[in-house]
């Protein structure tokens, strides 16, 4: 897991991070469901041995909660991850990719593209993320090193006893980069849905 924090300044109103780690995996899962182009839907699924690569132009999301953990992969068992929930928010250009070992084709690339001009609406959202990376990011009202039992943003997203946590009444980021093991909504309302498979390595970043 990747957490670099080279610069933080304290608002008024939020707090500012020039690479911040914590960030809700939003509309990870938006692609797979293609009869979701136009409506709100509800999704969940995960990669089994192939993490996801999600990118997001501009995040605006609220209630955000997430703890440090492990998420079990199928080949490699127990691994580390950020287990985060956000309660709702839009994503603009958001970006999903996922490389996938395919009989007889090889190696080949899922891409989904939405939200290029109306932003995806989320709501309920998840993700088992290994690496969370931003330019700039704003949380606001944000509580870091929170016990993870006492999350309480929103019934999505609560650790064990111990366990190292944060919540924010709102987040706000630009440029977001996600790898994940997995991510779920409750709802998404896509526009612009776009699913592309091609061989070869074409990853979001």
């Amino acid at each position: 897991m990747t957490c670099t924090h080279t610069e933080r300044k304290d608002f008024r109103r939020g707090t500012h991070f020039s690479s911040l780690l914590f960030l809700p995996g939003l509309a990870a899962v938006a692609g797979i469901f293609v009869a979701m182009s136009q409506g709100a839907i509800a999704a969940q699924f995960g990669v089994a041995d192939s993490n996801m690569k999600m990118g997001i132009a501009k995040l605006d999301g609220g209630k955000v909660t997430g703890y440090v953990g492990t998420d079990r992969s199928v080949k490699d068992g127990e691994e580390p991850v950020v287990l985060l929930g956000v309660g709702g928010g839009t994503a603009e250009k958001l970006c999903l990719s996922t490389l996938l070992d395919v009989p007889i084709a090889g190696a080949v690339s899922l891409n989904v593209s939405a939200g290029e001009k109306t932003p995806v609406d989320i709501d309920g959202l998840t993700a088992n993320a290994t690496e969370l990376l931003t330019p700039d990011g704003v949380l606001s009202d944000a509580q870091l090193g929170r016990d993870g039992s006492t999350l309480d943003q929103n019934q999505l997203v609560k650790g064990p006893r111990g366990s190292w946590g944060l919540q924010a009444g709102a987040l706000q980021a630009r440029d977001v980069r996600m790898t994940a093991f997995n991510a779920g909504a409750a709802s998404l309302r896509l526009s612009g849905l776009s699913i592309k498979v091609t061989p070869g390595r074409h990853e979001c970043f």
